[in-house]
């Protein structure tokens, strides 16, 4: 007799569980239940139930919050039957049903009446198609021709004449760059050790630049310089 439990969670969805005889369930909250469901009011193992002596029976088993089975408390054990309510901690279970697997399937699909013998008519009989006859009376395409007359062959390509040297094209070289040299002979005007000098030609002002960059540029090597 296989027992069918619904437990209706609080967000209204109902778990169903399907217990088969030959063993023992337990209910509670902890891992190692085989109906686990979880509810602090629960204890880890808080009930039992199991099949003998013919009847599904539940049981407690020392819970903290206790159960009872329709109303009676379960300080042993209880039978149950198709439509009896366990309530333990804040959890209601409800035997849905108690099915005999011998007897009736559990899920038995009914023959459908949308389609029935009646509704299906005689299949029309098969149109005798004729083999085409044209094919096989039609001109030989060897009539089409003279035979005296030679069948057009391919375009040939003429190949070139043999013996005949091939043409290197030498690449032309690229016309040299003409160096230009653009003199720069702009006056140039820089400071340096926080004095103004010039005019200067670039190389001059590059050399004095370099110099107090480097820290070997002295006060002094500015009296050979003109002042700005």
């Amino acid at each position: 007799m296989i027992l069918l439990l619904a437990h209706e969670r609080p967000d209204g969805d109902v778990d169903t569980y399907h217990l088969k005889p030959g063993r023992r369930y337990h209910i509670g909250r902890g891992s190692g239940c085989e109906v686990r469901i979880l509810d602090l009011k629960l204890s880890r193992k808080h009930a039992v139930v199991e099949y003998a002596d013919g009847a599904w029976r539940f049981a407690d088993i020392g819970s903290t919050n206790g159960c009872t089975v329709d109303d009676v408390l379960a300080d042993e054990a209880l039978s149950l039957d198709k439509g009896s309510v366990i309530n333990l901690g804040q959890t209601t279970l409800r035997v849905a049903d108690l099915v005999d697997p011998t007897a009736v399937p559990l899920y038995t699909k009914q023959p459908s009446e949308e389609f029935q013998p009646m509704d299906f008519t005689a299949a029309p009989a098969p149109v005798k198609i004729e083999p085409l006859t044209a094919i096989r009376s039609a001109t030989p395409i060897d009539s089409l021709f003279d035979s005296t007359t030679p069948l057009p062959l391919a375009v040939q390509v003429p190949r070139p004449p043999s013996g005949r040297q091939p043409v290197i094209i030498e690449p032309t070289p690229a016309p040299e760059a003409a160096a230009t040299v653009i003199a720069d002979d702009r006056p140039f005007f820089i400071t340096v050790l926080g004095t103004r000098i010039g005019p200067l030609t670039k190389l001059q002002a590059r050399e004095l630049k370099t110099r107090e960059l480097k820290g070997l540029l002295k006060p002094e090597d500015l009296a050979a310089y003109p002042r700005a």
